[in-house]
C-alpha cells in the first residue's frame, strides 16, 4: 500500500511537471512573438 501511495505521488509529480514545463514553453513562444512583432512594429516599413 505504502510503495503503491508512493508511486501515485511520483506520477502526480512527472504530470505536474510536465504540465508545467509546456505551460512555460507557450509563455515563452508567446514571448518571442510578441517580442518580434514589437520589434517589426518599431522598424519603419516601406509603404508603396
Amino acid at each position: 500500500m505504502n510503495s503503491l501511495e508512493s508511486f501515485n505521488n511520483l506520477a502526480n509529480l512527472s504530470i505536474f511537471n510536465l504540465y508545467l514545463d509546456s505551460l512555460i514553453r507557450v509563455l515563452l513562444i508567446i514571448l518571442i512573438v510578441v517580442v518580434i512583432i514589437y520589434l517589426a512594429k518599431r522598424i519603419p516599413n516601406n509603404k508603396a
